[in-house]
This record gives C-alpha cells, sequence and structure tokens, in this order.
C-alpha cells in the first residue's frame, strides 16, 4: 500500500486541472498485489478506519486531494465527498510482467484519464526504500515520542531469509 501512496502523491503532482478532471484511475500491480489488496472489485462504498486503512481507493483519493494520509488524517477523509466520489473511480487489475517480477520485484502503475482524453502515468518497480531516520518520523506519526515505547512482548528467533 505504501507503494500506491508514493505513486499518488507523485501523481498528484503532475495533475495541473485539479483533481475533478480525473475521470478514472487504472492501478496495475501483481496478480498476488491485486488479490491482496481486495481483488479488480475493492471497496468502493463507505468505510470505517479499519477498511479504509486497507483499501487502495481510498488511500489513493486521499492523497490526491489532501496531498497526505497519515493517522490523523482518517477522521476527516473517511466521509469526505469527494474521496469518496474519486475512490469509486480506482481500479484494480493484473499486469502480467509484475505478477513475473513478484516477489523479487513489487511493481505498480497509476494511469489517470483526464476529462480533457490525456492520460497520466506513473510507475516503480519498487516502493522506495526506507532508511532510518524515515522510518522514526513515521513512527513518530503512529506512535508519538512522548508516549512509551516499551513493548509489552519481546519476539526471539531470527526472520527467515527473503527469497531470491
Amino acid at each position: 500500500m505504501q507503494g500506491l501512496v508514493e505513486l499518488a502523491g507523485q501523481l498528484r503532482g503532475r495533475l495541473q486541472g485539479g483533481i475533478a478532471s480525473i475521470r478514472s484511475i487504472d492501478v496495475s500491480m501483481s496478480r498476488q498485489a491485486v488479490t491482496i489488496l481486495g481483488g479488480p472489485g475493492a471497496r468502493t462504498g463507505r468505510l470505517n478506519r479499519e477498511t479504509a486503512d486497507h483499501t487502495p481507493g481510498f488511500a489513493i483519493a486521499a492523497v490526491l486531494h489532501a496531498g497526505q494520509l497519515s493517522p490523523a488524517d482518517y477522521g476527516r477523509l473517511l466521509d469526505d465527498e469527494t474521496v469518496l466520489s474519486l475512490m469509486g473511480k480506482v481500479s484494480l487489475q493484473e499486469d502480467a510482467q509484475a505478477s513475473a517480477a513478484y516477489p523479487r520485484h513489487l511493481p505498480a502503475r497509476l494511469r489517470a484519464r483526464l476529462a480533457d482524453g490525456r492520460e497520466l502515468e506513473v510507475s516503480q518497480s519498487d516502493p522506495g526504500s526506507v532508511d532510518r531516520d524515515a522510518f522514526l518520523r513515521k513512527l513518530d506519526t503512529l506512535w508519538p515520542a512522548d508516549r512509551t515505547r516499551d513493548w509489552p512482548w519481546r519476539l526471539g528467533g531470527s526472520a527467515p531469509p527473503f527469497p531470491r
């Protein structure tokens, strides 16, 4: 989902006529990603905080409308008619090349069709990497630094290696 948020931010920067000019947005990604994110008919109706957090159409529409999507933004965007309308214009579809690249790469492409007939496209071969400082900034938005960060549990062992 983070990759789609990144792509929506890139697309937003290229929209000269604003989001009202968008007629549709096609999201192309691996079959596995489409399935995980809800399939071609992913949610388009009213959402709650939990369902919105896992709905690509909402994430894309929210970033296109508001410029960002942080935990603090959900409350005001869940019932925003502009976000809900734009969310209904987002569709997911499999891209065969992306499916072949999975799991080594997680490519995605957003293609917006505009009212004047133009198409804008943004794509990536993988979501952007997150360095330590970026991770800590994100953690601060999810769990403010002034709150105790002692976890009540510990996980032993090590994670298995990523498939090559």
